[in-house]
C-alpha cells in the first residue's frame, strides 16, 4: 500500500508559533519534536540567488532580498515531527522562488506563491513529516513595515 497523508490533521501551536503538537481528533492531542520556548532566530542577511535555510538553525528566519533569490530548505523535520517557519522578507519583490511542492492557501484546494512587495513581509512555512512524506503548506500573513 502506498504513502497515506491524512489532510484532516489539526496543528497545535504555542504563543511562539511552534508547533508542538497534532490532532486528528478533537482533544486528541499528540506531541512532536520541538516547541517550548521562543524559536531560535537565524538573521541571513542581505540574499542573492540560490540558498538553503537550515531549519536545525531556527525556525524564524529574516532576510532582504538583494536580487532574485531561490529558496531551498535543508535540515527538514524527521518521520513524525513538524515545525512552523516564519520568514520574515525584505524587498522580495525583487523575485523569490519557492521550494516545489508548497501548497499554498488561498481559492480551492491550493492556492497561489504570494506575489511579495519592496516592504518587509512574513510568510509561513508548516513542515512535517509522517509516513516518509515531507509536505510544506505555505501562506502569506502580511505586511510587517
Amino acid at each position: 500500500m502506498g504513502n497515506r497523508i491524512n489532510r484532516n490533521i489539526e496543528w497545535v501551536v504555542d504563543d511562539f508559533g511552534n508547533v508542538v503538537g497534532y490532532q486528528v481528533n478533537q482533544g486528541d492531542i499528540r506531541p512532536i519534536g520541538g516547541g517550548g520556548g521562543a524559536a531560535a532566530v537565524q538573521s541571513l542577511g542581505n540574499k542573492a540567488g540560490a540558498f538553503n535555510v537550515d531549519l536545525t538553525a531556527g525556525a524564524n528566519v529574516l532576510l532582504t532580498c538583494t536580487a532574485a533569490i531561490q529558496l531551498g530548505l535543508s535540515g527538514l523535520p524527521t518521520d513524525g515531527k513538524g515545525m512552523r517557519l516564519v520568514l520574515t522578507i525584505t524587498n522580495g519583490a525583487a523575485g523569490v522562488t519557492w521550494p516545489a511542492g508548497i501548497r499554498w492557501a488561498g481559492a480551492g484546494i491550493v492556492g497561489s506563491a504570494p506575489a511579495l512587495s519592496a516592504g518587509t513581509e512574513k510568510v509561513v512555512l508548516d513542515v512535517y513529516t509522517l509516513s516518509g512524506v515531507t509536505t510544506i503548506d505555505g501562506s502569506y500573513v502580511g505586511r510587517v513595515a
